[in-house]
Order: C-alpha cells, then sequence, then structure tokens
C-alpha cells in the first residue's frame, strides 16, 4: 500500500475539508458565545429550598415561614455544642443566598430555638 492510495481521493478532499471547516467553526463560535454572555442574563427558575437535616417530616413550617412576601423567619440554635446548631445554621446560609423571582434578597428573621419540652404522661 503506498502513501497516494491512502490519501483522500480529489473528489473527496473538498467535503472532508468542509466538515473539518463545520466542526472548528461549531466549537469556535461555541467558545466564543460561552466568554461573552452575560452570568445576569441566565434564565431565573423556581426552586426549592432543601432543609438540611430535615426532621420535619414534610412540615419546613416548623423551621421557617414567610410572614411577609419579602420576609422569611426561621430558628437558629445558639449553642454550637447543641445537636441542631450547624443544620440550622446551614439552613440559615441558605435561605440569606435566597432571591425571589426579581432577583431581591429576603428579610430573613431569627429567632431563638426554643428548648425541649418533655411531657411525662401518666401510666396507665
Amino acid at each position: 500500500m503506498t502513501d497516494e492510495s491512502r490519501a483522500p481521493s480529489d473528489s473527496s478532499r473538498g467535503a472532508v475539508f468542509a466538515g473539518w471547516l463545520i466542526i472548528a467553526l461549531f466549537f469556535v463560535g461555541l467558545g466564543v458565545w460561552a466568554g461573552l454572555a452575560p452570568l445576569d442574563g441566565a434564565v431565573v427558575a423556581n426552586g426549592v429550598v432543601k432543609v438540611a437535616g430535615d426532621d420535619t417530616d414534610g412540615h419546613v413550617d416548623d423551621l421557617a415561614r414567610f410572614v411577609a412576601t419579602d420576609t422569611i423567619v426561621t430558628v437558629v440554635e445558639q449553642d454550637p455544642v447543641d445537636a441542631n446548631y450547624h443544620a440550622l445554621q446551614d439552613n440559615l446560609r441558605r435561605l440569606r443566598a435566597m432571591r425571589d423571582a426579581s432577583g431581591r434578597t429576603f428579610r430573613i428573621e431569627t429567632l431563638p430555638m426554643p428548648s425541649a419540652l418533655l411531657l411525662e404522661w401518666p401510666n396507665m
């Protein structure tokens, strides 16, 4: 087999060149677009904030609640040794990072986590 037999024929060289040119233009164009596209022009979608360490059985209103369209009240644990401290601090961080559909931050008000209330029922 000679080098001439492995080279593309004259009739297929144009098609091969056109194919490589199209692929190169695609990737160059994609790279230019990705580099110049404004990040603030991204699509804003509705989202869900997942509660860290959720032991509420889906009742997130045990931990945080809207009290106005721009205000959320949430509980925080003050004692770093408490088992809930880190999860509630993570929730507070997530709430502070949230934005509404217009890109505005919410006003976050905090309440201290109440101490546990243990009830003893009489033996029956």
